[in-house]
């Protein structure tokens, strides 16, 4: 318990109530404690025959903050949290990020096929879907075994969150468009010292420059351009290869930092194109087997919503004939399945 919940408790508890029976002889407040203690009997399977000094009849030591916040949010004193966790974003069926499931084609390039523009909630639903696999850090980066059989990191995503003064600024409040350049400052805090290439995400971009792969960038952009007290969001702004790679000093403080300059990819990596196919694929077929599973119209619903996005996707627009046999099979299966769904639904009805 934290120290305010559990010395409003101990206050609570400390009242000298004696409860034979008749509750209606009991104050407002000798009242509310034997409601907590009802409920707590209740959850760890206790009965309470007497009270006296209510204090001792309590198990501290099995409550924690979540039980006080379920009795408070039962009993409508407090409202229930907005849910901030990553599970809800798990998509399609899936019990886990989507990148991490088995046999996934890549990390590295616009795997997911999103469209430039895409928005995303916050960095838990980024994390969930692949775009930039981190919840804080600016930098994602990959584990890769190279040709003599040593790991090296290199950075597959980065993230423009408004953090360093030296970055391209006012992201989150012009409007958006892919800009033609962005100047992005690599990791660690000015209090830390100088900024250096040991560090994994700055290396890591240098050796996605070294090998000409493009990393993704999302941006961090205001709900309400005018107002940052509106709460923010995501955007997706495109792949990016990382044109200048520099130590410098910083034009806002007396640090020394690592500076990138990011240009839109050129499309020009045979390899990464290759894999960017593959992706399609594998994307467009587990969209279709979704749909096929769908057991009501919330998860039809669902699938539709995916399918429209990936038709919008950026590989898609790219590439369309390496899927055109998929979606004219998703097309029928859509239309098949939701008159096969609604059916079902007004027969239940």
């Amino acid at each position: 318990l934290s120290p305010v919940c559990l010395g409003s408790l101990r206050r609570a508890a400390s009242i000298n109530a004696e409860y034979m029976g008749e509750e209606d002889d009991l104050d407002d407040e000798s009242r509310h404690v034997l409601e907590v203690l009802e409920w707590a009997t209740d959850k760890f399977d206790a009965k309470i025959v007497k009270f006296k000094n209510v204090e001792r009849f309590i198990a501290w030591d099995m409550l924690d903050f979540n039980d006080v916040e379920e009795f408070e949010q039962s009993t409508g004193t407090k409202k229930k949290r907005k849910d901030s966790g990553s599970a809800q974003y798990f998509e399609l069926g899936l019990s886990h990020p989507t990148w991490k499931e088995e046999g996934y084609p890549t990390l590295f390039g616009n795997h997911g096929n999103w469209y430039v523009g895409q928005a995303f909630e916050n960095r838990n639903e980024s994390y969930v879907l692949g775009v930039q696999r981190e919840t804080m850090r600016g930098i994602s980066h990959v584990k890769v075994m190279c040709h003599d059989g040593l790991f090296e990191h290199i950075t597959d995503a980065v993230c423009f969150g408004n953090g360093y003064a030296d970055d391209t600024h006012d992201l989150e409040i012009v409007e958006f468009k892919p800009e033609g350049a962005y100047v992005y400052t690599g990791e660690g805090r000015e209090d830390k010292g100088n900024q250096t290439w040991n560090s994994r995400g700055n290396y890591g971009i240098k050796k996605a420059m070294n090998n000409g792969i493009p990393v993704k960038v999302l941006v961090k952009r205001n709900n309400d351009v005018g107002r940052k007290s509106s709460g923010s969001h995501y955007v997706f702004a495109g792949l990016y290869i990382v044109a200048v790679s520099e130590l410098v000093g910083s034009a806002k403080t007396t640090q020394k930092i690592t500076q990138f300059i990011f240009r839109p990819y050129k499309w020009d990596n045979p390899s990464l194109e290759i894999s960017h196919q593959s992706c399609l694929q594998a994307r467009i077929e587990r969209i279709i087997k979704f749909a096929r599973d769908a057991e009501d119209l919330f998860a039809w619903e669902e699938a539709a919503v995916k399918f429209v996005q990936f038709l919008q996707g950026q590989i898609y627009r790219r590439y369309p004939m390496v899927v055109e046999k998929q979606i004219t099979t998703m097309r029928k299966l859509l239309k098949s399945k939701r008159r096969k769904l609604h059916q079902e639904a007004l027969v239940d009805v």
